[in-house]
């Protein structure tokens, strides 16, 4: 009997136009998708269309004088709106690249992101490889039985994108070193 592969194909498709450059990252068979952007970022980046349902995103900046990088974990139903605000909040302002989660079939509800952004946050401070900028840890939306497995399997995959990228800050997971 053989046994199965944790194998996955990849696509990372990276753009670089009069708009800025920023990358997409995609697993098969995963309805997840990982939108890379760096600052400086134009405004137009803002204006993509998923960036307008409800999403996940994480804040990274360079190291903090604990010799970790900072991250900020937040969730929106309407990421581009929220990281113009961060743009404005000395407090927030922070970050040097921003990575948003989204999910291609519009799946994700307000109580899914909810529950991710609680995860990513506990796992994060667990992990301490980041300085997790986040004040509070807030309470994780209640879900049904199946939602919380469901939500399980997109945080792992998930784990995995960030490791691929470089940011794998939730986890002791293998880096896997792709850099925007």
């Amino acid at each position: 009997m053989s046994s199965i592969s944790k194998s996955c194909t990849v696509r990372i498709y990276i753009q670089d136009d009069e708009n800025g450059k920023h990358a997409t990252v995609k697993l098969a068979n995963w309805t997840g998708d990982v939108l890379v952007i760096p600052r400086p970022c134009p405004r137009e980046r803002f204006q993509r269309e998923e960036l307008g349902r409800p999403n996940v995103y994480i804040l990274v900046d360079d190291i903090h004088a604990s010799g970790r990088p900072q991250i900020y974990v937040g969730e929106s139903e309407n990421v581009g709106d929220r990281l113009r605000r961060h743009e404005r909040d000395s407090a927030r302002n922070i970050w040097r690249v921003a990575c948003i989660v989204t999910c291609c079939d519009g799946y994700l509800t307000k109580a899914h992101i909810r529950y991710i952004e609680g995860r990513l946050i506990a796992l994060a401070r667990e992990a301490e490889i980041a300085c997790v900028l986040n004040a509070a840890s807030p309470e994780s939306a209640y879900l049904p039985e199946a939602d919380v497995t469901d939500m399980e399997y997109f945080i792992e995959q998930l784990r995995f994108n960030f490791a691929l990228l470089g940011y794998d800050y939730f986890g002791k997971e293998r880096r896997l070193v792709f850099s925007v």
